[in-house]
């Protein structure tokens, strides 16, 4: 029985200040659009971890059935960057 191997994902480095490091979006109409290039997936996190949205193989995720609250997005790119920040939803 062959083993599926998961990728290994690395995070930007905290004290390099480059665009990659800042995720820039967008939410109209419910969907939240990171300005993010070759995104794999996109993962949306609850404040006590808790996964609440997933999106695969594009750079929008629709958050219309989240709550009002802060969130946490993280973007995992297919050259293996993780990219994470808060977010509020109002």
């Amino acid at each position: 029985m062959s083993q599926r191997k998961t990728p290994a994902y690395k995070t930007p480095d905290i004290d390099k200040k480059s665009d990659n490091d800042v995720i820039s979006y967008f939410i109209s109409e419910n969907i939240l659009t990171a300005n993010v290039d070759n995104v794999e997936k996109i993962e949306i996190y609850d404040m006590t971890g808790r996964i609440v949205c997933t999106s695969s193989g594009k750079n929008t995720i629709n958050v219309g059935n989240l709550q009002q609250g802060v969130f946490i997005i993280k973007i995992f790119t297919e050259d293996l960057q993780v990219i994470s920040s808060k977010f509020v939803k109002e």
